[in-house]
């Protein structure tokens, strides 16, 4: 049963509930069964996933990255969200940032301190999942049946599984307007296989090797992040680091690069909002998924945005750490 008339479930519906009754096996996923109709007006929020070949046939993309705009949750799902815990007394937060001396750039930048009492704050790490779609019916007559996917499975003994359920339906209701909950359909090694952590590593000057390594490559249908990544790339190599990490199972999509044993740096190479600067020892970091190393303390990672100057900024912090060795 799927269900198309909100954007989001304040809790857990009911039928979600009671199909999980009839669900013996401790691994779910959030997944549900489109029926589109391209001619049909009631359908048009699907449209845009569908784009004409030269061969005169609808082609859509196996994998949906949620925009922020579809809903709190999309947001969420790329930014992550702070939880504010007013319940408990203030305490002191110490803030720094660089000024440039006597209100001239020209003459430097020195550090400055400010201490503030505020409510404590749990920084929850974005969860960056995506929807796989798969095409179950030929798409005769521009009829589609879909199955959409969060490409995540859950079970049911984890600690966590109400919470990633609830965000796993809301995530798909607003993206697909349908949500519900299956058997995974996987044996519990099979399952296991999946949350293996697993790092690859190259030296640096293995552009191409490395853009093989994450699934790109020069001459790539996909140009754009294939260009993108690359001139990430190309900065990070020109800031001369030991070597590269690409993340594999699990850590997917992750790629990183080691300036020293606690100095790397981070980024999903799909939604690439933020890069990360980690402070702790590789042989720890490498025993640890992705969603481990970035639900850390704050004060273990810097994160700079991908806005205007993050270059810069990245140069700055990188050498400003490096120089405290």
């Amino acid at each position: 049963m799927s269900k198309k008339s909100q954007k989001n479930y304040r809790k857990i519906p009911d039928f979600i509930r009671n199909k999980l009754e009839t669900i013996r096996s401790n691994y779910i996923r959030v997944t549900t069964l489109l029926n589109i109709n391209l001619n049909s007006p009631n359908d048009q929020n699907y449209n845009n996933w569908f784009i004409l070949n030269n061969q005169g046939e609808f082609e859509f993309p196996s994998v949906l990255s949620p925009d922020k705009l579809r809903g709190s949750y999309s947001k969420k799902n790329l930014n992550g969200y702070t939880i504010i815990h007013k319940d408990l007394p203030k305490i002191s937060k110490t803030y720094i940032w660089e000024a440039p001396n006597f209100g001239d750039p020209t003459k430097g930048y020195h550090d400055v301190i400010r201490h503030r009492l505020i409510y404590p704050r749990t920084h929850i790490a974005p969860r960056e999942w995506s929807i796989r779609l798969e095409s179950l019916t030929a798409g005769s007559s521009n009829i589609y049946t879909l199955k959409a996917s969060i490409d995540i499975i859950l079970n049911k003994e984890d600690p966590g599984f109400e919470t990633d359920l609830l965000f796993a339906i809301n995530l798909l209701q607003e993206n697909v307007y349908a949500c519900d909950v299956h058997d995974a359909n996987t044996t519990d090694d099979q399952y296991i296989a999946t949350r293996v952590v697993d790092w690859q590593i190259f030296p640096p000057g293995q552009k191409n090797q490395l853009l093989a390594a994450i699934g790109l490559s020069v001459g790539s249908q996909n140009l754009e992040l294939t260009n993108k990544i690359t001139d990430r790339i190309n900065y990070i190599e020109s800031l001369n680091p030991r070597e590269y990490i690409v993340g594999q199972g699990m850590n997917r999509n992750y790629i990183g690069a080691k300036f020293r044993d606690d100095l790397i740096i981070f980024e999903n190479i799909h939604y690439g909002n933020a890069i990360y600067i980690l402070f702790d020892n590789w042989q720890q970091l490498s025993q640890m998924s992705r969603i481990d190393i970035i639900q850390r303390s704050e004060k273990d990672f810097d994160r700079i945005f991908h806005r205007n100057g993050w270059k810069e900024t990245l140069r700055y912090k990188l050498f400003k750490y490096l120089s405290l060795e």
